[in-house]
């Protein structure tokens, strides 16, 4: 395959990644295309950065000094790609680990003109086990599953299917992508943010695709804060799922608020005799904080509906 070689940046933000840091820095050196890589740790207590000065001497590392949120810290990477001239800049996980050939196959289709409406372009994600695919990669699959087994039973599978968003542990953005799009938003600290900005690819009518003969590992088992997860979990659904959501209307967006506390309210007296207070008070909480976040809402949303690199080039 004759592709000409783009600059192409990786992205991994860090936070005491130890356990998975070795295979991820060491499958990037054997990739079949020339790429640069941006490590940007979050505050790690381990021995992380040290680790990678000593054996990876070309990857550019920035240290926050603290935990910015996985969006945040991604938005200084993008950022120092694309003021050194990134054609494409690629998310990764500390905990995934791309094959050779992966950045060939993206490239394949990225560079292809039919597909320049492509906003974010992703592989195949493996679960660790190597045996199937990620769960949370599995969920987004299923958006196009049908087609895909069809064509493979037919032995015509196509270059790239499209869905409405992937995790970000493995994304390809063109240059185009940054430029229209920006980064990740930054009311979203953790969780949420890959959802936010799938939605603002779709507002600006560009398309999520993933190449089935891409693919990387995401050995997320035994990592994940699950405290983290849980913690706002109910209003950051809301947040991403509906109030920043650039396609929804304000009617749309108060017609599903609507649907989802009413739901809530019917579902109040089976809660607490199953002893979910938890969830009851967390419910009401983010209704709360739902209406006093009103204003902050729109002026987010209305940026986002405008084209540019916003929130890398200190827009928002």
């Amino acid at each position: 395959m004759n592709i000409a070689n783009p600059k192409i940046f990786i992205v991994i933000v860090t936070w005491n990644g130890m356990k998975w840091l070795k295979e991820c820095m060491e499958c990037i050196r054997r990739s079949t295309v020339p790429v640069k890589t941006i490590v940007i740790d979050n505050g790690s207590t381990d021995d992380t950065c040290d680790f990678i000065r000593k054996n990876y001497p070309e990857v550019i590392m920035s240290e926050t000094g603290k935990n910015l949120g996985f969006g945040q810290a991604n938005n200084v990477g993008i950022r120092y790609a694309y003021d050194n001239g990134a054609d494409y800049v690629y998310l990764l996980n500390q905990d995934a680990y791309v094959y050779p050939d992966m950045f060939e196959r993206l490239l394949a289709v990225a560079e292809n003109p039919v597909h320049s409406d492509l906003g974010i372009l992703s592989p195949l994600h493996i679960h660790g086990s190597r045996s199937r695919f990620d769960s949370h990669f599995k969920d987004y699959v299923s958006e196009f599953g049908g087609e895909f087994v069809e064509d493979y039973a037919f032995g015509k599978i196509k270059d790239v299917y499209f869905t409405e968003c992937v995790p970000a542990a493995g994304w390809l953005l063109p240059k185009s992508t940054i430029e229209t799009v920006g980064g990740f938003n930054p009311m979203f600290f953790h969780y949420g943010e890959d959802i936010n900005y799938a939605q603002r690819v779709k507002y600006h009518k560009l398309k999520v695709g993933i190449v089935p003969v891409a693919r990387m590992i995401h050995d997320r088992e035994g990592f994940g804060n699950e405290k983290m997860a849980k913690k706002d979990s109910i209003i950051r659904g809301l947040e991403s799922y509906i109030l920043l959501n650039p396609n929804y209307s304000p009617r749309k967006c108060f017609n599903h608020f609507c649907k989802v506390y009413i739901s809530f309210f019917f579902s109040i007296l089976p809660n607490i005799r199953r002893g979910n207070r938890r969830i009851i008070g967390e419910q009401f909480t983010a209704f709360f904080k739902v209406i006093s976040r009103l204003n902050k809402y729109r002026k987010n949303k209305k940026l986002c509906k405008i084209p540019g690199a916003h929130w890398i080039d200190n827009q928002g």
